[in-house]
């Protein structure tokens, strides 16, 4: 499972503490702190929440690596 935080100062949702906990009850749990985002993360820092989901789901979802084309599914 991937959590994607912000900086609480400027409007981020979950604080260190809260993910620190969440850590510590879901070991597995994988948090990715984007710095210079509050709380509409996707919008404000885009590139670098697109590439936390991406470098997650590679690393825990091999089949994610490569989309098959339309040609090989059928």
């Amino acid at each position: 499972m991937l959590l994607v935080t912000s900086d609480p100062e400027r409007g981020g949702i979950v604080t260190p503490e809260a993910a620190a906990e969440a850590k510590r009850l879901l070991p597995s749990l994988e948090v990715v702190r984007l710095t210079g985002a509050g709380h509409n993360i996707r919008r404000e820092q885009f590139g670098a929440f697109v590439a936390a989901v991406r470098s997650f789901l590679t690393a825990n979802y091999p089949s994610a690596r490569q989309p098959q084309s339309a040609s090989a599914r059928t």
